[in-house]
């Protein structure tokens, strides 16, 4: 029986059922939504009411090409259950939540059944990890991609024990999913060819031939959505152009700040999270040295099924990291390294943590017991602690358009008045769709946000913007908390070059009419 096989699993499954609950808990007056999230809504909205894949704009439901269609396709399925879309869309990601709690666990009960608590200490850093708590109390497509990726890497590893066709195609069939949930799944391709050449324990040539069907069967599905972009006018990545934008030092800051997050609370003052990330690094690579020379001990021991488990979510993390990179370099420049985008690399790396310290000899005479074991309670203590604090804080901002800010926006209210028929422009259309239901345009980019360059259309589509603003029914609404589109103009730059004056003004907004 497979409880004889893997003895506790059990324990993993409670905590996938307790990680359901949790984030339903969190979530209980609404997940929170950002602007991605309005796009991913809208597309389930279109491919609900016939219109594909596509979202609302004031000129018709158009196609969306920025991002693949499986998470908007899921948040459409769920809701079939009778569920709002916003509540299908927290229903589904706290599901997903245990199912990725589930498989972090199980990824490293697989590599070696015993001891049992490696796989437990991992599936519950995944429950207790504040990061990983926002990201599914959120309406994001990155739940859906960890439980794609790991299904892909769980079946790799057992291709690689057991090298068999089926096995090959299941795996390259899940790697082709999370490609349509997110572009990132490119890392997979690159992980999964890497491991199926280099730890392949059959001929060359098979290695090679398998290399090419993983790679060739995961492309079907993902050259489809490459084609529906083209014919709905679009590209692959919603038509980013390229242009080369290098990473700054202030990049470098940002992934430090989001790495020392994951160790203590954001709020914690910056000389503490520098020791604190400081300590985490230090016991980690304490905690990876002594694995490397325990190794040989480990390799050799019948105790390992899955002995690819590890080189698998390594290569990932690592593949993953530099196609973020890349895709910072040569496609979009509004990339950032923050809590989200490293939510991947950080996910893989609990599950290698994991398999590590099953090869670790923790004889209490040891260093390893000695000294490693009580440092990497220490960080773990750290991390529960950061996890809890996130869960009890009592400002919950991160819940963007949910959240008690943007509820009771003044300005908002204002928007909700205004007269059937006016049309809008605004900063912040995806927040007044959301919030209430009306459409707008965004004010034309400044700068382009993909290349950081200048906006070659800048002026002219300002010149149409005024024109249009001059006929009576037209506002710009300004929202002052949409504070992250630094490629638009400021409010001050609008109002002076398109002689706007303020029809209504709030605190945290105005609206504004062209004429003095």
């Amino acid at each position: 029986m497979a409880t004889k096989r893997l003895p506790g699993i059990w324990i993993n499954a409670a905590l996938a059922l307790a990680g359901v609950g949790l984030i339903l808990y969190i979530t209980k007056d609404g997940a929170g939504v950002s602007p991605d999230s309005v796009s991913y809504l809208g597309g389930a909205s279109g491919l609900l009411s016939g219109h594909g894949y596509s979202s609302p704009s004031v000129d018709g439901w158009q196609a969306i090409t920025q991002w693949p269609p499986l998470f908007s396709l899921s948040i459409a399925a769920a809701s079939l259950a009778g569920l709002p879309l916003d509540n299908a869309a927290r229903w589904l990601n706290a599901v997903l939540f245990g199912g990725n709690i589930f498989l972090a666990g199980f990824l490293v009960r697989l590599y070696a059944p015993r001891p049992i608590w490696p796989s437990v200490v991992a599936s519950s850093l995944v429950l207790v990890s504040w990061n990983l708590l926002e990201v599914h109390s959120m309406v994001w497509s990155e739940p859906l991609f960890f439980v794609l990726v790991l299904l892909t890497l769980l079946g790799l590893a057992y291709y690689l024990q057991h090298p068999n066709m089926p096995l090959l195609l299941g795996s390259a069939f899940a790697c082709s999913l999370a490609f349509l949930d997110r572009y990132a799944a490119i890392a997979v391709f690159v992980a999964g060819a890497g491991g199926i050449l280099y730890i392949g324990g059959v001929s060359l040539r098979r290695r090679l031939r398998d290399a090419a069907v993983f790679v060739s069967a995961g492309c079907i599905l993902p050259l489809a959505v490459v084609v529906h972009n083209a014919g709905s006018g679009g590209a692959f990545g919603g038509g980013r152009g390229m242009a080369l934008n290098f990473p700054t030092l202030n990049h470098v800051g940002g992934a430090l700040g989001a790495v020392s997050r994951w160790v203590l609370p954001g709020s914690t003052p910056q000389p503490l999270r520098i020791a604190g990330l400081a300590f985490g690094l230090t016991v980690t690579a304490l905690f990876v040295s002594i694995a490397w020379q325990h190794r040989s001990a480990a390799a050799s021991s019948g105790e390992r099924k899955l002995k690819a488990v590890p080189w698998l979510v390594t290569a990932f993390g690592i593949a993953y990291c530099a196609v973020v990179l890349l895709s910072y370099i040569v496609l979009d420049a509004s990339i950032i390294p923050d809590d989200r985008t490293l939510a991947p690399f950080y996910l893989a790396m609990i599950v290698l943590a994991g398999c590590l310290a099953v090869d670790i000899q923790w004889w209490p005479g040891r260093f390893a017991g000695r000294v490693l074991a009580p440092s990497l309670g220490a960080l773990v203590a750290l991390v529960i602690t950061s996890g809890v604090l996130w869960v009890l804080a009592p400002n919950h901002d991160w819940l963007f358009f949910n959240g008690e800010k943007w509820r009771g926006s003044q300005t908002i209210a204002l928007v909700r008045s205004l007269p059937p028929g006016t049309r809008i422009y605004s900063n912040g259309p995806d927040a007044i769709y959301y919030l209430t239901g009306r459409l707008a345009v965004k004010i034309p980019n400044r700068i382009d946000q993909f290349s950081g360059l200048t906006n070659t259309g800048y002026s002219s589509a300002m010149d149409d913007m005024a024109k249009e603003m001059s006929a009576k029914g037209v506002v710009l609404v300004y929202l002052r908390l949409v504070d992250w589109r630094w490629q638009l103009p400021s409010e001050g730059d609008l109002k002076v070059s398109m002689a706007l004056r303020a029809v209504a003004s709030t605190d945290d907004g105005a609206i504004y009419q062209r004429g003095r």
